[in-house]
C-alpha cells in the first residue's frame, strides 16, 4: 500500500527561512473496539520514534471504550512532558488490512488524533519512507496476533 506524505504549513524560521510546508508521514487508519464493528477512520502520524501506538482519548470514547478502565502507562515526549495513556485491545485497519492491536488512549496526545508507533503498528506492518518522493509504502507482515 502506498501513501503520499501530507503537507503541513510551517512558519519560516532563522534555521529554515525558505520552508513554508513540511512533508509529514500521515495516513488514514480505521479503529474499532469490536472485530465486526464499523471502523472509525482517522488520520494518524507514523512515528518510528514512538514506542507505542497512541490515539486521542476522544477517539477511544467514540468507538465505545471507557478509556480510564484500561491499564495505564506513562510516556515521555521530546520536550520531557509526561502523559498517561490507558491501553485497550482494538482493531486497526490500514488499506483494508485489519489487525488486532493493543493501543493507548490519552487526552493529551499530540498530534491529534494519534501516533502509529512501534508496538501496535510497526510490529504488524513493514514501513518504508521515501522522503525524496514524499511517499510511504506500508506492507502487512504475514498474519500473527499480537496484543501485548
Amino acid at each position: 500500500m502506498k501513501f503520499k506524505f501530507a503537507k503541513f504549513p510551517r512558519l519560516p524560521s532563522a534555521a529554515f527561512p525558505d520552508i513554508k510546508a513540511s512533508p509529514v508521514p500521515v495516513i488514514t487508519v480505521g479503529l474499532s473496539a469490536a472485530k465486526k464493528a464499523e471502523p472509525l477512520y482517522v488520520l494518524a502520524l507514523i512515528d518510528s520514534g514512538a514506542a507505542d501506538t497512541i490515539f486521542h482519548g476522544d477517539i477511544g470514547r467514540h468507538i465505545g471504550l471507557r478509556i480510564e478502565d484500561g491499564p495505564s502507562a506513562e510516556h515521555r515526549g521530546v520536550g520531557g512532558q509526561v502523559i498517561l495513556s490507558y491501553f485497550h485491545p482494538i482493531h486497526l485497519v490500514v488499506g483494508g488490512h485489519a489487525v488486532p492491536i493493543y493501543a493507548g488512549f490519552c487526552d493529551q496526545v499530540e498530534p491529534k488524533p494519534g501516533l502509529l508507533g512501534m508496538r501496535g503498528f510497526s510490529e504488524h506492518f513493514k514501513v518504508a519512507f521515501d522522503y525524496r518522493k514524499e511517499s510511504i509504502e506500508v506492507t502487512p507482515y504475514p498474519s500473527r496476533q499480537i496484543l501485548h
